[in-house]
This record gives C-alpha cells, structure tokens and sequence, in this order.
C-alpha cells in the first residue's frame, strides 16, 4: 500500500481535464476516486490484479490503454486517467447522474461514493478548490445540485470558458495586422489635429513640416 507521488495540484489539473473532456459530473469523479484508492493514498494490487489510483484489471487496461503501475509518472496518470474518463463514458452511455458509481462496479452505491467526498484529503480539496470550483468552498457530490451540475462543463468551468474566449479574442486582435492598421491611422489623426490646433494659436513651426517629423518617429504599419 503506498500513496501517489504525483501532487494534488496535479491531480486536480487531470481530473478537471477528464471531466471536461468527458462531460462528466466532478463529484463523480472524486467520489469513485475516493472509494477506489481513498483519493491515490492507498494505492495497491488487488487481489483480482487491479492496478493504480482507479484500480483497472489487466484485461480492462489492455482495452483501454491504462499503465498498469501502482506508482504512476506524469504521463502514466494522465493515460490511467483518460482511460478511466472513456471506460465510465462507455459504462454508463445515457450519462444518468446515478449512474457514474455503479459504472466502475466496485462494489458500492452512489451515496457511498457521495459520502466519501467529504474525507477528502485538505490538500486536494483545495487543489479542487483552485483548478475549477473558484475556491467556492463547496463540496462537490455525486448527483446533480446547486453546486453539482450534471455535466460540470455547463457550469463549473464556464467561467474559465468565458474567460479562455476572452483571451482568445484579444490575442485575435492584438495579432491582427488590420488592428494595428487603424491604431496607427488614429493615433497619426490625433497627432495632426493637434498640431493643427498649435499652429492656429501661433505655433511657429507648419503643420506639414511636424506631421513629416512626427512621421519618422511614429511609423504607421501598413
């Protein structure tokens, strides 16, 4: 028996990724998790050959590409994980908010799964915390809520969805050459106009000769 080597954080950065990528509910995740291993802290070899943090047997890992080793790199959690996204996708196909426990058969129910949620590890949960929940400080559960949403795509990340368009529409401008284009004919417009209103009031150099000036120092891209 032995606990993962890879941190929270991580952890919670798979876990969010897996349930993004697979639609399915956070809680879910962390409670099978939790029943499984007690949250990768007591990860072992079952006695029917069941491997790593979601406990896969062999034939179930050869399916599925899961490494079956009970002390995982980066890459072999983030593979077991996938595996462990697309085997409870593929056992629970009509994604029924009562169905995520049962899909890993393991021997408990839902509200079992549910409860072990609450004897999350402190460190994790604020890696959960952190990663996706906005550090709320509600606890996730099993079944669909205020809280839960039934796919956590829909809800608890579409901030962070919000915000990655956000980004991604800013940095669509700022690499756009039509931007910086009309940037630069503003900015050489504001530039004129002033000087235009210095030589009304008695400015002593011509509007042209300080434009030409401003011109070589103020290059507009085309």
């Amino acid at each position: 028996m032995a606990a993962l080597s890879i941190s929270p954080a991580i952890q919670a950065g798979v876990l969010r990724d897996v349930a993004v990528k697979y639609k399915i509910p956070l809680g879910a995740l962390l409670g099978i998790y939790g029943q499984e291993t007690n949250f990768g802290q007591n990860v072992k070899t079952s006695s029917t050959g069941a491997m790593g943090p979601f406990q896969f047997e062999p034939a179930t890992a050869r399916q599925y590409g899961y490494p079956l080793t009970n002390n995982p790199t980066l890459d072999q959690f983030g593979q077991q994980a996938d595996a462990w996204g697309r085997y409870l996708v593929a056992n629970n196909p009509s994604n029924s908010a009562n169905g995520w426990a049962p899909a890993m058969r393991g021997g408990y129910t839902e509200a079992q799964a549910e409860a072990t949620i609450t004897h999350m590890p402190a460190a994790l949960k604020a890696a959960i915390g952190s990663a996706v929940l906005g550090a709320s400080g509600s606890t996730p559960g099993v079944t669909p809520g205020p809280d839960t949403p039934q796919g956590i795509a829909s809800a608890a990340l579409d901030p962070l969805s919000k915000i990655a368009d956000a980004l991604s529409t800013v940095a669509n401008l700022v690499t756009s050459g039509s931007t910086w284009l009309r940037l630069g004919e503003a900015l050489a417009a504001v530039i004129l106009i002033a000087f235009g209103l210095h030589a009304l009031i008695g400015g002593s150099s011509s509007v042209g000769q300080q434009a030409k000036t401003v011109t070589k120092v103020v290059p507009i891209p085309i």
